[in-house]
C-alpha cells in the first residue's frame, strides 16, 4: 500500500508538471515566441523520460520486496526448532515397534482463532480400523496433524503406550507412519519414481511397487500414459486428473509399508465406482495396519471397526455402524442425509 500510495504522489506529479510545460509551450507558440517543433520535441521526450521513470521505480521497488522476502527467510532459518530441537533429540526415545495402543487423554489445541479441539479422549488399539467423521471445522484434520507430532502445543496427552509422543524422536515416529491427503503432491518425476519417493530405501523392489499399483488401481489410467510408469507426469501432476493423483497417493503410502496409515479424505476426487473398487483392496491392505480414517463421504468408513463422531472439538459418539445407526444419534442423522 504504501508502494501504491508513491506511486500514486509520483504520477500526479508528472501529470502537473507536463501539462504546465505544455501550457507554457503553447502560450508561447501563440504569442510567436516558441515554434511548434519545440512542443512536439518535449511531448515525445517527455514520454520516453516518463517510461523509463516507470521502469526504474518498479525495479527499485521489486529490490526493496526482494530485500523484505530475504529478511523473512533468514528470520525463518534462524529459528531453532522445536519439535526436533538437537538437544531436545538426545534426550527421546526411538519408536516403540511392539506398541499396543494410542492413548490420547484430554487433548485440547487451538489456532489462533480459538479452540478446535476441547478435551478430546479416545483410545486407538494396534490393528484397529478407525473412521472419524464430522461437520467440516470439527477438528477432524487438527487431530491428524497432532497424530502427525506436527504440532507439541497442546494440552492433556497423545502417548504410544505410556509414553509420550512427545517424548519420540518425530523421524523415528514418521519412519513407520504413512499419510494420504486429500490434495496429494506430485513432483515432475515419473509415476514410478513419484510412488517409490516414499521408501528411497526399497525403491528398487519391483514387485512390491506391483502391489502397490494394484490396490491403489494405478493400472486403471496406466494405458494412457505413452511411456508407462517411466512417463513424466509434470509439475504438480498437471498430466492426471485429481482422482489419479489420489490413486497415487494412496500407492506411494501403501509402497512405505507402514505401521500406522491415516487417510484424510484420500477417495475424495473418485466417483463412486472407483471409490468402491479401491475401498474394497484397501479394506485387504488394512489387515497389515493401524488405520485412522477421516472422511465426509460415510460409505467410505462403513466397514471400520470402529466410528468416532467429532462435532466442535468433541468426541461425541463412538461405536460401530450397526452400533451408531441404531442408536439415532448424531451419526444416523448424517447417514441419513447421505443417502438422500
Amino acid at each position: 500500500s504504501l508502494y501504491q500510495l508513491q506511486s500514486g504522489v509520483l504520477l500526479t506529479y508528472e501529470t502537473v508538471f507536463e501539462f504546465a510545460v505544455v501550457v507554457i509551450l503553447v502560450g508561447g507558440i501563440i504569442r510567436g515566441r516558441d515554434d511548434i517543433s519545440l512542443l512536439v520535441l518535449f511531448i515525445g521526450l517527455f514520454q520516453k523520460v516518463s517510461v523509463s521513470a516507470e521502469e526504474l521505480t518498479d525495479v527499485v521497488q521489486q529490490l526493496a520486496l526482494a530485500k523484505i522476502w530475504v529478511s523473512r527467510a533468514m528470520g525463518i532459518m534462524q529459528v531453532e526448532p522445536e519439535i526436533e530441537n538437537p538437544v531436545k533429540l538426545a534426550n527421546q526415545s526411538e519408536y516403540p515397534g511392539s506398541w499396543r495402543e494410542i492413548k490420547i487423554n484430554n487433548l485440547s489445541f487451538g489456532y489462533q482463532k480459538g479452540q478446535t479441539l476441547q478435551g478430546l479422549t479416545l483410545t486407538i488399539k494396534r490393528g484397529e480400523k478407525v473412521g472419524i467423521v464430522g461437520l467440516s471445522g470439527a477438528g477432524k484434520s487438527t487431530l491428524l496433524k497432532l497424530l502427525l507430532d506436527l504440532y507439541e502445543d497442546y494440552e492433556g496427552q497423545i502417548e504410544i503406550d505410556d509414553l509420550s509422543l512427545k517424548d519420540i524422536r518425530r523421524q523415528s515416529y514418521i519412519n513407520h507412519v504413512a499419510v494420504v491427503l486429500q490434495d496429494t503432491e506430485v513432483f515432475n518425476f515419473s509415476l514410478k519414481d513419484n510412488i517409490t519417493i516414499a521408501d528411497a530405501a526399497h525403491a528398487g523392489d519391483a514387485a512390491y511397487l506391483q502391489t502397490a499399483v494394484k490396490v491403489a488401481h494405478v493400472k486403471d489410467f496406466l494405458q494412457k500414459l505413452p511411456q508407462g510408469m517411466d512417463t513424466l507426469i509434470g509439475e504438480k501432476g498437471v498430466k492426471l486428473s485429481g482422482g489419479e493423483k489420489q490413486r497415487l497417493g494412496i500407492a506411494r503410502a501403501i509402497f512405505r509399508r507402514p505401521q500406522i496409515l491415516f487417510l484424510d479424505e484420500a477417495t475424495s476426487h473418485l466417483d463412486l465406482e472407483s471409490e468402491e473398487k479401491i475401498r474394497d483392496s484397501l479394506h485387504k491392505f488394512f489387515q497389515t495396519v493401524t488405520a485412522v480414517v477421516i472422511a465426509h463421504r460415510l460409505t467410505t468408513i462403513r466397514e471400520m471397526d470402529r466410528i468416532l463422531v467429532i462435532e466442535d472439538g468433541r468426541l461425541i459418539e463412538s461405536g460401530n455402524f450397526d452400533e451408531l445407526y441404531k442408536k439415532r444419534g448424531r451419526f444416523f442423522e448424517l447417514w441419513e442425509k447421505q443417502r438422500l
